[in-house]
């Protein structure tokens, strides 16, 4: 019995300590040692995204080389187009008449602007832009001698929507000015990609994306972590849209919550929302903590009358009408 107290004071005690030694920093098992109630929602302040959407351009310094042709108002994902270019943003597309082309495009130079505090360089793509895609990007760099470095612009997973990825991380101090390069290597469909200019995003917290009251979809992996958000309401057999999700870092399985057959939680979001995934840091964690995305719906709110009736069937027979072929195709 002695030997197994030891072990239990030993193994409890090393967390213990390993908790309060992260006191002067941030960390999860700090926070949860300093809030174990979690009422001061200190991992929510503790996580910043930068969102494209809310950006302004980088100054330009020349005009485009082989400037886009005419935007189309959607991408062949549903999603629009209109959310960047309000930034001021021209946005180039590897796509003829909706139909993915082989191509290349050269945005202007751009200067590397003083950032203000939190603020980072950002681009916003959409489509096909994994490590072996067929669609590359690249971030030319120029420094003050005039000699040109290049830096791939990559994400892990081809999420829905528009995602916001950092630049900033591969600007360093002797940059002076920056362009993105794309190119598409094939017509097939599905590879396909969006890229908009260099923008200057301002941060935002966790908090301040999603305050409280505001339905978010928490990925069940770090479902303790975000113990201050609100999950969204189902009631009278209805699911309360919301408002945005988290994702569980950058792996392949990120995936699995858009998809029906491995759960799905998150699929009807991607039919009927314009989604967003937002640039995030977590002190302590970096960009690994995981993904937070914005969902859009671009229908009325309050648009809708909801009655409630009781109706009586027979415990043989469903209580719900048959399912439209449509839905039963989805199935």
């Amino acid at each position: 019995m002695t030997c197994f107290a030891l072990i239990g004071v030993y193994m409890f005690g090393t967390f213990g300590i390993a908790a309060a030694r992260g006191l002067d920093d941030f960390s999860t098992s700090a926070a949860n040692l300093r809030d174990p109630l979690a009422r001061d929602c200190l991992i929510e302040d503790a996580v910043a995204t930068w969102d494209a959407a809310d950006g302004a351009v980088a100054p330009a310094i020349d005009t485009q080389v082989g400037a886009p042709g005419m935007t189309p108002e959607h991408l062949p994902d549903g999603t629009p187009t209109e959310p960047i270019l309000a930034t001021g943003s021209s946005v180039w597309t590897s796509l003829r008449d909706g139909v993915p082309v082989v191509g290349a495009h050269e945005s202007g130079w751009f200067d590397v602007p003083a950032l203000s505090d939190g603020e980072q360089l950002v681009v916003a793509v959409a489509g096909h832009l994994t490590r072996d895609a067929s669609t590359k990007l690249t971030l030319e760099r120029r420094d003050g001698s005039g000699e040109i470095t290049t830096a791939p612009v990559t994400d892990e997973v081809d999420r829905h929507g528009w995602r916001t990825l950092l630049l900033s991380p591969l600007v360093t101090e002797d940059i002076e000015e920056i362009r993105l390069v794309a190119q598409t290597r094939t017509e097939l469909p599905g590879q396909w990609l969006a890229v908009s200019d260099p923008l200057v995003a301002p941060a935002r917290s966790f908090a301040q994306v999603f305050p409280a009251g505001r339905p978010v979809s928490v990925h069940w992996l770090m479902s303790f972590w975000f113990a201050c958000t609100t999950p969204p309401t189902i009631a009278n057999g209805i699911v309360e849209p919301p408002a945005g999700a988290t994702s569980w870092g950058d792996f392949a399985w990120d995936m699995n919550p858009w998809t029906p057959a491995r759960g799905g939680i998150l699929a009807g979001a991607s039919r009927l929302a314009d989604i967003r995934t937002l640039a995030g840091d977590m002190d302590g964690f970096g960009e690994a903590w995981g993904r937070a995305q914005v969902f859009e719906y671009p229908v009325a709110e309050a648009g809708y009358e909801l009655r409630a009736e009781r109706v009586l069937t027979p415990g043989w027979r469903s209580a719900f009408p048959e399912a439209s072929q449509l839905v039963v195709a989805e199935r």
